[in-house]
């Protein structure tokens, strides 16, 4: 006597496709496509690890922030097309927030702020619903909170189910998910569980320099190749420490120095060609980093911009 037809399906189970099926789908061979570079990449998830009021965490992630709402290099890199951030914040009032990504020249347009999402299902429908290029989580543990049943510091199974919750947010929106956490103080590695660091795509610990208060080192971990990197915060910009500034970068430092600078002057004062400084002139332009208030007939006049208030409340 033969099994009914849902039986047969449930006897024989799941399918194995071999690897070359799968690999008839060349997405498969793709590295993982960059949103922040260095910090957070599509469907992915990055937990960025340092210790509290000490690493610059949040700074560094407002950073990478600002950088993707106007699609404006950060360390160097690009960052691709200018994009929405949701960020959900519940260790910071909102006052500091706000001033401090204005000081970071978010772009208040493509920002939105998560201060009225309370639950793990709320934030799960803010992403499903904005589905920004970029979420932001500070912090994991305030997250957890909120989740239900949640975990307690050695709770391996608790803390892999929350940071899953946010793993299956990312892959079903396409946002890059950034985790802000704390680390322990003896040797900067993440607090919890073990869980937290498996379960995620990459883990970046801060390590502050003793002696210079704007460098930082990181060590990266992932599930694909990444080298330790130095950087330093000098005004709101980030820049990678021993390597090649950006040309966007130096523009940008030259004409907060020379407030009111002309177009020539610009050229004369940054390293590189006449057609590349311009080129760098319209980005920064366009991302609302530097405006010309000029006279017309009587030549440019470049000055840096001051961020502005605006940010979108979810």
């Amino acid at each position: 006597m033969s099994l009914p037809e849902q039986d047969q399906d449930r006897a024989e189970g799941p399918t194995f496709p071999t690897a070359a099926e799968l690999l008839a789908d060349p997405s498969f061979l793709r590295a993982p496509e960059v949103v922040v570079p260095r910090l957070a990449w599509k469907r992915r998830v990055t937990l960025l690890v340092g210790e509290p009021k000490k690493a610059g965490k949040s700074t560094l992630a407002r950073g990478a922030a600002a950088s993707k709402t106007h699609g404006v290099s950060f360390l160097g890199e690009p960052c691709g097309e200018a994009g929405t951030v949701l960020w959900c914040g519940w260790e910071e009032d909102l006052g500091d927030l706000l001033r401090n990504s204005v000081a970071m020249q978010v772009d208040p347009e493509r920002m939105h702020v998560g201060v009225n999402v309370q639950t793990q299902a709320e934030v799960r429908a803010a992403i499903l619903r904005i589905r920004p290029a970029l979420t932001v989580i500070d912090s994991l543990v305030e997250f957890a909170a909120k989740c239900p049943d949640p975990p307690k510091s050695g709770d391996a199974q608790g803390w892999r189910r929350v940071v899953g919750y946010l793993s299956d947010d990312a892959r079903e929106s396409g946002s890059a998910v950034l985790l802000i956490h704390h680390s322990r103080k003896e040797d900067g590695a993440s607090r919890d569980s073990n869980a937290i660091t498996a379960k995620v795509d990459a883990s970046l610990e801060i390590h502050p320099h003793p002696t210079d208060p704007a460098a930082r080192k990181i060590k990266p971990y992932g599930r694909w190749p990444m080298e330790d990197f130095k950087l330093r915060l000098e005004g709101a910009a980030y820049t990678l420490d021993g390597l090649e500034v950006s040309i966007d970068t130096r523009v940008l430092r030259f004409i907060t120095a020379n407030a009111g600078c002309s177009t020539r002057k610009v050229r004369e004062g940054v390293t590189g060609r006449a057609a590349e400084v311009d080129d760098a002139l319209r980005r920064l332009e366009r991302g609302g980093f530097v405006v010309d208030r000029g006279i017309e007939g009587r030549g440019s006049a470049w000055f840096a911009v001051e961020g502005s208030q605006g940010l979108r409340v979810v």
